[in-house]
């Protein structure tokens, strides 16, 4: 299979690129060339997708599939699927389980109600919205369908952990125990959190492009897979830290 990767140099995207090299595929990234190379055995092409012009290297080529890991914008989205839609037979794109309104404090279905957002929303230059994040996912999906209607997967991942983790979201937590002293925990400690490894996500992405498999689909864990107090007192035992946990109500830390 010939594989083109947006992104591709930092966690999610190398599990991405890491799978398919595995499995014996041609694979090639686009990335600004800020985050390192991808993977060793992949053909790196650079470029700025939210630059005029920026999508230069990618105006030549074709691909069986393409894994958009980078995406946020819904408009830099479309600008990409727009170029790609005639020389990619399929279109994975890496959307967010924030794509629900309803999550965390509601159970989440695939076909659970979404944020409303229009495909052609969000700022030319990608800039990043935090309040806007979840709608600008299903603007960004909404993009992609514009262009490769009845031939896309929308992987609207969940708290991914894993090698080459950039978000700081569980390496800070191990930093922080492995420090020891009084650790400030939220909430309780038998409330549990789902985690994907980068690595089985990544394989999922490739396998969902490789079998052309269509529609939206929560990528999580499973359920009650561990709590946040297991969580921080394996973080404890394998650090070999003294860290005593006080637990504070999320209203407090509020």
């Amino acid at each position: 299979m010939r594989l083109l990767v947006l992104g591709g140099t930092r966690f999610l995207g190398r599990g991405v690129v890491r799978a398919a090299l595995d499995a014996g595929d041609s694979v090639t990234t686009f990335s600004r060339g800020e985050s390192g190379p991808p993977p060793e055995g992949a053909r790196a092409l650079h470029g700025d997708r939210t630059t005029p012009g920026g999508l230069a290297a990618l105006a030549t080529g074709e691909w069986d599939v393409v894994v958009d890991t980078s995406g946020y914008a819904p408009r830099v989205v479309g600008r990409s699927a727009e170029l790609l839609a005639d020389r990619v037979g399929h279109y994975v794109f890496v959307s967010s389980i924030n794509a629900y309104p309803g999550w965390p404090t509601e159970p989440i279905q695939a076909d659970s109600p979404t944020h409303e957002c229009a495909p052609d929303a969000g700022p030319d230059n990608g800039e990043f919205d935090l309040e806007k994040y979840g709608q600008y996912k299903v603007g960004s999906e909404r993009a992609v369908d514009r262009f490769f209607a009845g031939r896309s997967t929308h992987v609207r991942a969940g708290s991914i952990v894993g090698p080459h983790d950039n978000t700081g979201r569980l390496t800070w937590w191990i930093r922080r125990i492995a420090a020891g002293g009084e650790v400030l925990t939220p909430g309780e400690p038998d409330r549990t959190l789902r985690l994907i490894d980068a690595r089985d996500l990544g394989a999922w992405c490739v396998h969902c492009g490789r079998a052309g498999v269509t529609g939206a689909y929560p990528a999580t864990g499973p359920a009650d897979q561990i709590s946040y107090g297991e969580l921080f007192a394996t973080c404890r035992t394998a650090t070999g830290s003294d860290a005593t946990f006080t637990w504070v109500d999320e209203s407090f830390l509020d």
